[in-house]
């Protein structure tokens, strides 16, 4: 059945899901659950279909064909590794290395596109990686006689680690998912009027034209073609066609009618290399990827500028030669990123006390104890790795990010500067400076500072939620709104932007559109306590009393410790009478929170009404003994009350 497994399913009593990618309602008939395996030790990737592939015996068939042709490959730095296809409950499982993306741009060339993080340099080492990985698979078939050809290159298929190495993924698996009639079969564009751009053997925007027209001889220039999308989508920012289309037929009149033309500001070379690739007739394309690697190779030689000095700002932190420890660190970036950080400490002790001038394991330890709350601990990795490399804009913003955690605003906005100096493109800093600003009640300045982050970059939701908050707290609830509407374009899928934005129209009075937006976000994290409260009290004001106390109970179920979801769940009840019970929910509130002076004013007033008059005066006294601000006149009236409730 659709969803059989969720997130914290254990499958096989062997893999623990940690997360899900695909799925029904989602583009494509795959569905990958990354997992952490417990006999191999470290996180993996299995890699299905959904359940109405189950009906296609051919399509299964082929699924297991091209997994082990795919698994034939073995190793390769540039290649995602398929180690296994498995059997469980009747459908096969490939099992897959998992990559773990930069915690900045993300796991696949389509985010670093969308995050706009190449520059020339960059793009040219991802593309050399891309060619090897390529002529090592061809390589590797051709000894055992079988025919390679990719047929599905795009973006989304290129993955790139922290490292940022190139891992190419989905070898021939995307046509195993196409019924063999969908598939594009002869060259006459009639009998493409009942396809969409799901139901074609690869990805329209990237398929070469004897793709379109069904040619049965399709050879690795086919790929060459695709790859050449890529690039130019890699440089320019945008697609190779730019169709706000899914009808079939104007992918297939581009492919094969429109001529490409030149990307400015780039090497001549370069750009005679990209149109090569992106040759109608495949004759006049690269041969293979080792003759395009060649040319690449010979433009990134002779860029005009020191090639060391670009790479060690791409690329940032140190790496080490070594390579068992190189594979300690990869095993820890993916415990961490499967939230083992406990583990993933005890690999990064191991490889300091091999060598501690690693710069990278003085980094991720510290990241991996932040995880933990560990904040002062980090704070020293960080240090470290500063000492190792003091001119690593990354480290000074970890760091700032720390200092925040600790309250440390004004250090954290002194290390966000650092690294400000040090590449003052570099968005991230200033998106923590701004956040350290609003904390210290600098709001404009931090406004000025989230805009600049989002001038340098602005597909980064965090920038858009923090603005949005911003925002909120100066009362300007619709630009708040807005600055959410931007975050979700880049992401649909986050339950903290949902929220806030669910927050900003409960401001405005919009209960019902407030709701609308919470659903979206227990959706998604269906263990957020804070969402459940906030409808709670949406749902309240739309006079729901009874279902506002539902989701509050949701609230404190999920978090026991939700001081406001007490309270909020007490006011309700006294709304509908219910006294002594509201009473028990204040008493549970001012238990997590004793010094809250408004609680004990209410259980004073309230106690009064069930006539429990010690229990008022003492809850009026602690309410004097809290408050933070006299006012003499408010004092007064209390201790009234207090008198007149010892007199009863």
């Amino acid at each position: 059945m659709e969803g059989r497994w969720t997130i914290n399913s254990i499958i096989k009593n062997q893999y623990e899901v940690r997360d899900i990618k695909g799925g029904p309602g989602k583009s494509g008939a795959g569905i990958v659950y990354l997992c952490y395996d417990r006999i191999r030790k470290k996180p993996i990737a299995l890699k299905t279909f959904q359940e109405h592939i189950l009906e296609d015996k051919k399509a299964i068939e082929r699924f297991i064909h091209e997994a082990n042709i795919w698994i034939d490959l073995e190793n390769h730095p540039n290649i995602v590794k398929a180690y296994v296809v498995e059997i469980i409950e009747y459908r096969p499982y490939l099992v897959l290395e998992y990559v773990d993306g930069d915690d900045t741009f993300g796991p696949t060339l389509r985010d670093w596109i969308n995050h706009r993080g190449l520059d020339l340099i960059t793009s040219l080492s991802f593309a050399l990686q891309f060619c090897e990985g390529m002529i090592y698979a061809e390589k590797k078939l051709k000894e055992k006689r079988k025919s390679f050809v990719h047929r599905d290159i795009k973006p989304e298929n290129i993955l790139i680690n922290r490292d940022k190495v190139i891992k190419i993924t989905d070898f021939g698996i995307a046509k195993t998912f196409l019924s063999r009639e969908k598939q594009i079969s002869n060259n006459t564009i009639d009998n493409k009027n009942d396809l969409t751009v799901d139901s074609v053997g690869g990805t329209p925007p990237y398929m070469s034209p004897e793709q379109w027209d069904g040619n049965p001889t399709l050879d690795i220039r086919a790929d060459i073609y695709s790859f050449g999308c890529v690039l130019y989508e890699m440089i320019s920012y945008h697609p190779f066609f730019q169709l706000n289309t899914r009808d079939i037929r104007e992918y297939y009149y581009h492919h094969k009618n429109s001529i490409p033309r030149g990307i400015p500001n780039i090497p001549r070379k370069f750009n005679n290399l990209i149109l090569k690739c992106l040759e109608k007739d495949r004759e006049r394309r690269y041969n293979n990827f080792k003759s395009l690697r060649e040319n690449l190779f010979e433009i990134y030689k002779h860029l005009d500028f020191n090639l060391q000095t670009q790479i060690s700002k791409s690329k940032n932190l140190v790496t080490p030669n070594d390579p068992d420890i190189i594979e300690l660190l990869n095993k820890a970036y993916s415990l961490d990123n499967t939230g083992r950080f406990l583990e993933a400490l005890k690999i990064y002790d191991q490889i300091l006390s091999i060598d501690p001038k690693i710069e990278k394991a003085w980094v991720n330890k510290g990241f991996a104890l932040e995880k933990l709350n560990r904040d002062k601990e980090a704070l020293y990795c960080y240090d470290k790795a500063l000492e190792l490399n003091p001119k690593n804009e990354k480290i000074f913003n970890n760091k700032a990010h720390v200092l925040q955690k600790m309250d440390k605003h004004l250090e954290a906005i002194e290390s966000s500067n650092n690294a400000i100096r040090l590449n003052p493109e570099y968005s991230p800093a200033w998106n923590n400076k701004g956040f350290s600003l609003y904390k210290i009640g600098k709001f404009n300045e931090a406004i000025s500072c989230f805009n600049k982050s989002l001038e340098i970059n602005p597909r980064i939701t965090e920038v858009w939620l923090n603005k949005g908050r911003i925002l909120g707290d100066l009362d300007k609830y619709q630009e708040a709104i807005e600055c959410y509407n931007s975050a979700l374009d880049i992401d649909k899928r986050s339950a903290p932007i949902w929220r806030s934005k669910g927050f900003a129209l409960g401001k405005l009075g919009r209960f019902k559109d407030e709701i609308a937006c919470l659903d979206k976000a227990i959706e998604i994290d269906p263990k957020n306590a804070s969402a459940y409260h906030n409808k709670g009290f949406a749902l309240v004001q739309l006079k729901k009393y009874w279902d506002g106390i539902y989701y509050y109970d949701r609230a404190i179920m999920l978090d026991p410790s939700y001081t406001s979801a007490f309270k909020n769940k007490g006011a309700t009840l006294i709304q509908l009478g219910k006294i002594r019970e509201a009473l028990d929910c204040y008493d549970k509130a001012l238990e997590l929170e004793p010094q809250d002076a408004e609680s004990w004013l209410i259980k004073g007033h309230f106690s009064m009404v069930v006539g429990q008059y010690q229990e008022a005066a003492e809850s009026f006294k602690k309410h004097l003994n809290y408050l933070k601000v006299y006012i003499p006149d408010h004092t007064k009236k209390i201790n009234q009350l207090i008198i007149k409730c010892e007199l009863m």
